[in-house]
């Protein structure tokens, strides 16, 4: 019983669609952390859950304008010392 078991769950994640949509796509996003998915994928949530994806989005977005900012400020430092003016 437990090898048919295997071999069902094993040919059902095998035939599954390449991406998960709606809160499986979230689901899977957190799980494995990979990207969070397009907002094309992920159709359906409530109002809340929906509120919640645009922070979170507007907040990554944040967060990578910084990162590149401190990159591009790290890489005028190293070329322009404070001491060398």
């Amino acid at each position: 019983m437990r090898a048919l078991t295997v071999c069902t769950m094993f040919a059902v994640t095998l035939f599954q669609a390449a991406e998960p949509t709606g809160a499986a796509a979230i689901l899977e996003s957190l799980l494995f952390a990979f990207k969070l998915a397009p907002p094309t994928r992920i159709v359906g949530p409530p109002a809340d859950a929906q509120r919640s994806l645009v922070k979170y989005r507007e907040r990554d977005r944040l967060f990578k304008i910084e990162e590149h900012l401190n990159e591009i400020r790290d890489a005028w430092a190293k070329h322009f010392p404070s001491g060398s003016h």
